[in-house]
């Protein structure tokens, strides 16, 4: 840890967060990519809690690139891009055509004919229609390469294409917000860099709505609030998604096979902080873990549960 406090290279590209990670014979250092409350912590084992958000940022998720001659499909995953080929894909227009369109000659009186593009008429509905076609083709391969059926997928493409991508897309993995403008000439780093934000953006929205809507399946038995029930559920591997109060606290002990719950929301000696223990027992059970602010719970309780059974 002395060494990192002189490591000029490591404090040039400093982040947003760090989490330091020391035990015997053990240390880490964790750059986090947003900011964290400072808080240290001495126990039994390393808390979760604060590098939730980093696992989210290194899910998974796909660039489709869409442009008249150059059509790229992107892998992101934990920092890392990766092109893929997609059986069938047309990589440009011209491809899915058979030929390439040459632009409309006109006979000018001289005699001469030159080369005039058009701006409207036949010839440019025609190449309009092309595209639509081209776009359709592109979105219907595009989603049958992608063979995870969680990974959002973000198009970049000019806005006129939009509408058609997203009509012809067959499921819910594309991102109504796109990156607009022509992907020509833009690397596949900045496009991911670009589609990073996008996905954030739409996580962070569907959170917040499942947070407000979790209280709709109280008639249905299957969500809890109540402290006690959670840490329950979480430690039998019933709970099928955990919310997280952002920055609350509960302190205390928890027996599960007496169902005995001391906890209150400021840590005393021999305290085992109960958030963490919910959250290493729904993970280790295959659930979701979220954090999200309180006022999208609307509950008292620093956390709830959505139930498997």
């Amino acid at each position: 840890m002395r060494a990192l406090i002189g490591d000029a290279a490591f404090w040039e590209k400093p982040e947003d967060g760090l989490a330091l990670f020391v035990a015997p014979s053990f240390f880490r250092a964790v750059r986090l990519p947003y900011s964290v409350r400072e808080r240290v912590t001495a126990g039994a084992r390393f808390p979760l809690r604060p590098l939730l958000p980093l696992a989210d940022r290194d899910r998974r998720f796909y660039v489709l690139a869409l442009a008249e001659h150059d059509v790229r499909l992107i892998e992101v995953e934990g920092g890392v891009n990766r092109r893929l080929s997609a059986p069938g894909l047309p990589v440009r227009i011209e491809k899915l055509l058979g030929f390439t369109r040459e632009p409309s000659l006109q006979t000018h009186p001289s005699g001469r004919r030159s080369a005039v593009h058009h701006g409207g008429g036949e010839e440019s509905e025609r190449h309009k229609s092309d595209l639509r076609r081209f776009a359709a083709a592109v979105a219907a391969h595009a989603a049958a390469a992608i063979e995870d059926p969680r990974a959002p997928v973000v198009l970049a493409a000019v806005e006129s294409l939009h509408r058609t991508v997203a009509e012809h897309w067959p499921d819910e993995r594309l991102i109504a917000e796109a990156i607009a403008g022509s992907p020509d000439g833009v690397g596949d780093e900045e496009l991911a860099a670009r589609a990073r934000a996008v996905v954030a953006r739409a996580r962070e929205a569907c959170r917040l709505d499942r947070a407000r809507h979790w209280s709709e399946l109280a008639t249905s038995g299957r969500v809890t609030d109540e402290p006690q029930s959670v840490l329950l559920a979480a430690e039998q591997g019933r709970v099928e998604r955990l919310f997280l109060v952002e920055d609350a606290e509960l302190w205390g002990s928890f027996d599960s096979l007496l169902g005995h719950l001391d906890a209150h929301p400021e840590a005393r000696r021999g305290d085992e902080d109960l958030l963490e223990r919910a959250t290493i027992s729904t993970l280790g059970f295959g659930g979701e873990v979220e954090s999200v602010p309180h006022e999208a719970l609307d509950s008292a309780s620093p956390f709830a549960a959505v139930l498997r059974y």
